[in-house]
Order: structure tokens, then sequence, then C-alpha cells
């Protein structure tokens, strides 16, 4: 039960994301918003089909290759540590909406220093955001 809560959070910050990206678009006149909107759209329509997927069939852990998951814990990484050296706080909510979402599927092994690397994502997203806000 509380499981298939992750997927669900990791959703509504994608959400929260997107929110963000449309609402500061105007303000940056480079192309880093709309690159992350394509993120957030093919990241949104990935984790909302593996999400349905594992609700008709709970054995897709087993059927999915662990590539996948390791694929999807680089490109958080990535994707934060671009963020961070950008100061660009929409790719960090991806960033952990993406690490939260691997939590769904790897919980009993590595998914508990993912779900803290993601905590502290979105600790920093918060103070990002009050500077931000401040400035």
């Amino acid at each position: 039960m509380v499981l298939e809560t992750i997927p669900i959070l990791s959703v509504l910050l994608i959400g929260f994301a997107t929110f963000l990206i449309l609402s500061g678009r105007k303000k940056r006149k480079d192309s880093l918003p709309l690159l992350f909107l394509i993120l957030n759209g093919v990241l949104l329509v990935a984790m909302l089909t593996f999400f349905v997927n594992y609700l008709w069939n709970t054995n897709i852990f087993s059927n999915t290759p662990a590539w996948f998951f390791w694929s999807l814990i680089i490109l958080g990484l990535v994707i934060e540590i671009f963020c961070l050296y950008k100061k660009y706080v929409p790719g960090q909510i991806i960033a952990s909406a993406t690490h939260l979402f691997v939590v769904f599927a790897t919980i009993f092994s590595i998914g508990i220093i993912l779900l803290l690397l993601a905590v502290i994502e979105l600790i920093i997203v918060i103070i990002n955001l009050k500077k931000e806000t401040m400035d």
C-alpha cells in the first residue's frame, strides 16, 4: 500500500517541475526550459506506463532488465549534477522524481540509499527556491 504511493509522488513532482518550467520560461532566454520540458514529458509517460503495467502485473520487476533501472539512476545523477551547476530548480526536481521512482522498484536493495538521495535533493530544491524567491 505504501509502496504504491512512491510513483504517485514522483508523478506529482514531475507535474510541479512542469509548472515551474512553464512559469519561468519567460525569465530564461536559453533552450534549457524547452529541453527539460521535453525530458519531463518523456519521463512522465515512461513512469505512468511502468506504473500502470505494475498495477496489471506485479511481476513486471522480474521482467524488466536491470539496465533500465541503472540507466534511470545514472540519468537522475547526471541531471542533478548539471542542474546544480546551472542552478536550475525544475531540473533538480526532475532528478529527485527520477530517483524517487527508482526507489519503487529497488526498495529492497539500493532503494533506501536512493530514497535518502531524493530527500536530500528535495531539501536542496527548497533552499534554492527560497533563494530564488528572495532575489
